[in-house]
């Protein structure tokens, strides 16, 4: 991944045309980002500062004294806590779910108070909210229709140590001021169909030690759906296409140390090489943590 050509691909340029242009394509069908328009340049989403500046919030853990209901809203109250992967919530689950629950796969945002009811089985509860929008574990969010409701299904049952949630939905709830003191907008790169402007791609992601990580698995996993036939990446969309390794490290210099399977270089020429090294720069130098990035394959 370290050879490239002798004479790389001018850096295209940023078109903040082409943001707006990819909003129009979900409502019209529009397949092209027009080219004729005046390009303008403007200041990325500062979600490196914010990422910085995030609050640390401290919930209390379960007590034995707590009601079913109490463990629930105390649940909930835990999902505001992303440190130590979610380490809080955990002390409220116990059974399969303290194994088997993905705090990451989604986040539901609420616009109203969760209601919590009684279910059909014994110790079956019901989380009822109003939807604001979901963003799914690629930092992709989707704004749901106004009135639109869910029910979040939990098991509670009582242990020695009191009541614990032994089932429950993969992800966590999140009010509309607690996702926006948790999470930050970043944007990913991809180009135009010419390959000659970088198209930003919008998403948005916790703010913890593993955000690097998981903007760089979404840029892997290509653009959102809305910009399919529009854009254009250099990394293949293809099963094996992923990281090597657990996490993408960077070090104290801000050296982002990004290892690819064989899958995601397979086949990739010179030229090619050269754009995935440039999206994956282009990418994670917008987070603050990043100074460098270092490409490899397998660890080679």
């Amino acid at each position: 991944m370290t050879t490239v050509d002798p004479q790389p691909p001018r850096p295209p340029r940023v078109a903040v045309v082409g943001v707006i242009a990819a909003l129009m394509l979900a409502l019209s069908g529009c397949t092209q980002i027009p080219q004729s328009s005046e390009v303008r340049s403007a200041d990325p989403v500062d979600g490196a500062t914010a990422a910085a500046d995030a609050p640390q919030f401290h919930p209390p853990g379960p007590a034995e004294s707590d009601t079913a209901e109490e463990a629930i809203r105390g649940f909930l109250l835990a999902g505001t806590s992303p440190q130590d992967d979610y380490a809080v919530a955990r002390q409220f689950l116990d059974g399969p779910a303290a194994t088997q629950w993905t705090p990451g796969q989604r986040t539901l945002v609420y616009s109203a108070e969760p209601r919590i009811t009684r279910g059909d089985g014994a110790g079956d509860y019901q989380i009822q909210v109003e939807v604001d929008s979901e963003i799914d574990e690629y930092g992709l969010r989707t704004i749901a229709p106004p009135g639109t409701t869910r029910a979040w299904a939990v098991t509670v049952r009582e242990r020695p140590q009191g009541m614990r949630i032994t089932s429950t939905e993969n992800g966590t709830l999140l009010s509309q001021a607690q996702f926006g003191q948790l999470f930050a907008p970043h944007e990913l790169a991809f180009y135009d169909t010419a390959k000659r402007y970088v198209v930003p791609d919008v998403r948005w992601f916790v703010n913890r030690g593993t955000t690097v990580t998981a903007v760089t698995r979404a840029l892997l996993r290509g653009p959102a759906p809305y910009l399919a036939g529009a854009v254009e990446t250099a990394f293949p969309l293809r099963t094996g296409t992923d990281l090597a390794a657990p996490t993408v490290r960077v070090d104290d210099d801000g050296v982002a140390h990004v290892d690819l399977t064989q899958a995601a270089a397979e086949g990739a020429d010179a030229e090619r090489r050269h754009r995935m090294r440039e999206q994956l720069e282009l990418t994670l130098r917008g987070l603050q943590s990043v100074k460098e990035v270092e490409v490899t394959v397998a660890g080679a």
